[in-house]
């Protein structure tokens, strides 16, 4: 019996907001440069929302729904045509890139008692979309799927974008400028206290994850990504599971460099065996997304190489570039204390964070296919 290739697509959003108060640089680079890593794993299907002019390599005639305009309404559409149809073995993948902001929560649950927001173009006359809102669009419809779901969050306040259950969060740092902050922000006396409070309950959330041993190497300077992944491939016993090794040699071309690299390029696939087995049965909802800040911070428009580009995307992008050509792609784990590494050496006070719906496990990767 004939069975077709699960399916691949992507929902990418980039928004400057041209003209507005708040104009911000590089989110539209920041999608063409996701574009083109679609481009170079195939994807079936991309779906992108920009304002202003495109200026990429990859036609985006095709945009899906219609109207390439990232308002309220067509982020909404997007959304439920990401996830609709989803079957068992499907990838999708969600890149926002753009304001994120924080308004009052409606519901209890959140901890600062704060909703985060993505921040539509037309925000000003539709409103934000909260992450409740958010989490009932793109979340649970993917609930026993057996699809799976990664993804960017490029934008302030947004590291529980999602409302996701499990989140590998370290609160602190200082102001960058992809916010659109509310007049009724919290004092910055009682956002040290929550905080506080929200890392040492997602300290205790760590040790029951990972052991005590692992969570005291996460706190101290961050290793290395070929020392991590030893650590946690021989606690698992998992020889076969590949990892990006040796952070000498990732690849330090630049995005425009791989947008052309990319155009002509041959078709990637990538064997189960380098991805690696995960050793489970599929999870009930698999949702992994990367996130640029936690709740309490915000995230850097900035620039590289004379080109305006999100910090996050920047070095998400860079570690992706290199799973691509190595074929290995990265530990969930890996991935993020990387991303954390990076950031820090390029002078960014931003902490990257990583959400889930079920807890992360030793051999969960954050791979694009």
């Amino acid at each position: 019996m004939y069975m077709s290739r699960p399916r691949r697509k992507a929902l990418l959003i980039g928004i400057n907001y041209r003209g507005q108060p708040a104009e911000l640089a590089g989110c539209v680079n920041d999608i063409v440069d996701v574009r083109a890593v679609c481009a170079a794993l195939r994807y079936d299907e991309v779906c992108v929302l920009y304002d202003g002019a495109w200026p990429g390599t990859f036609s985006n005639a095709d945009n899906r729904i219609g109207d390439t305009r990232p308002t309220r309404a067509n982020i909404t559409t997007a959304f439920r045509w990401l996830v609709t149809g989803a079957g068992r073995g499907d990838k999708l993948y969600l890149h926002y890139s753009g304001h994120g902001g924080q308004l009052p929560s409606t519901t209890i649950g959140e901890t600062d008692g704060r909703d985060e927001t993505l921040v539509p173009v037309d925000y000003n006359t539709a409103g934000m979309m909260r992450d409740d809102e958010i989490r009932a669009l793109l979340v649970e419809p993917l609930r026993g799927t057996g699809a799976t779901l990664r993804g960017a969050l490029d934008c302030c306040h947004s590291g529980t974008g999602m409302d996701l259950k499990y989140n590998l969060e370290v609160a602190g740092g200082t102001a960058a400028r992809r916010a659109v902050v509310p007049a009724s922000e919290p004092t910055e006396d009682i956002r040290i206290v929550v905080a506080r409070l929200t890392a040492d309950a997602v300290h205790a959330e760590l040790i029951r994850w990972f052991g005590e041993a692992a969570v005291a190497g996460f706190l101290t300077e961050t290793p290395s990504m070929s020392n991590t992944s030893t650590m946690m491939s021989n606690a698992s016993n998992a020889s076969t599971m590949s990892t990006m090794s040796n952070t000498s040699t990732m690849s330090t071309a630049s995005d425009a460099e791989f947008i052309e690299r990319v155009d002509n390029a041959p078709p990637v696939t990538l064997s189960a065996a380098s991805i690696g087995a995960r050793g489970v049965a599929f999870p009930t909802l698999d949702v992994l997304i990367v996130s640029g800040c936690a709740d309490c911070q915000t995230s850097a428009d900035a620039s590289f190489n004379h080109r305006a580009n999100g910090a996050l995307t920047y070095y998400v992008l860079a570690i992706l570039r290199q799973a691509i050509t190595s074929g290995a792609w990265p530990f969930a784990s890996d991935f993020l204390l990387e991303l954390r590494r990076r950031l820090r050496a390029g002078g960014y006070d931003q902490i990257p964070q990583i959400s889930s719906e079920e807890p992360v496990g030793r051999l969960t990767v954050f791979s694009l296919v």
